[in-house]
């Protein structure tokens, strides 16, 4: 447990499994599982959309690798692009950056209702994407940096998500 309060951001667990609470027992209701989770969470629904494209390999033990999906609903006729090192960390929508770390991207398979990790993720399924905002944690000047786009060698400037 001391382990634990050096290494997990406070409150995460709960969150946690507040959500998986508040996405099951919609599953179970037969509502909408990703719209229970972007209600749950307050977050930004930043596209939906079907996975068109994978493109990824494990380098030096991380999922690396980026995703293309086509948008659909109030999104269609937009495109949406996702890279990752085993998290989602930048974002564009129509070719122009969009949301990156430290603000917090999750993905919900939509038939599913189901959050999948990004090697679970395969072309033609349909998906919601919930933007957060970053903790304040990660905003302090002296972890940004490390959390940033630029730390992951993109030219792109982090710009808080609610500001986008």
């Amino acid at each position: 447990a001391s382990v634990m309060k050096n290494c997990v951001v406070p409150g995460t667990i709960s969150e946690s499994h507040s959500l998986g609470k508040a996405v099951r027992e919609a599953r179970a209701a037969g509502r909408d599982a990703a719209e229970a989770a972007l209600a749950h969470t307050g977050g930004r629904k930043l596209f939906q959309g079907t996975l068109v494209k994978k493109d990824w390999a494990v380098k030096d033990g991380y999922l690396d690798g980026y995703h293309v999906f086509e948008g659909d609903g109030e999104f269609a006729g937009h495109t949406f692009k996702v890279w990752y090192k085993n998290e989602n960390h930048v974002t564009w929508l129509d070719d122009k950056p969009y949301v990156t770390t430290p603000d917090r991207v999750h993905q919900i398979e939509t038939n599913l209702g189901m959050p999948l990790l990004n090697n679970e993720c395969r072309e033609g399924q349909h998906f919601m994407f919930i933007g957060l905002p970053s903790r304040e944690l990660h905003l302090r000047p002296e972890i940004l940096p490390r959390m940033s786009p630029r730390h992951y060698g993109f030219d792109i400037d982090y710009v808080p998500m609610n500001q986008r």
